[in-house]
């Protein structure tokens, strides 16, 4: 049986790195942020605060999902956004 984990992660200040450790087992996740606001996204730390290579922009009024994740390993997603006092919900799946 699949089983949902949700974080609310607080981005506090514009341009800096924040960081969800996933739980273990994690097979699929999905990031938005609540006020429907543009961020950036990385699997690896210092990419997302002074954007460089390799990161993702997700676009205002989008989300960021992956599915199909392997779930032997646990993940950590990094997170940032041009914003202040934003809340990211993070919702992870495993098997």
């Amino acid at each position: 049986m699949r089983q949902p984990t949700l974080y609310h992660k607080t981005l506090t200040s514009a341009d800096t790195e924040y960081s969800q450790e996933l739980p273990a087992n994690t097979t699929s996740v999905e990031v938005r942020l609540q006020d429907s606001t543009a961020f950036r996204l990385a699997w690896v730390t210092g990419k997302v605060a002074t954007p460089t290579a390799p990161y993702l922009t997700v676009p205002a009024g989008h989300k960021y999902t992956r599915d199909g994740m392997d779930g032997g390993y646990t993940y950590t997603v990094y997170l940032a956004t041009d914003g202040t006092s934003k809340t990211a919900e993070i919702e992870t799946w495993k098997d």
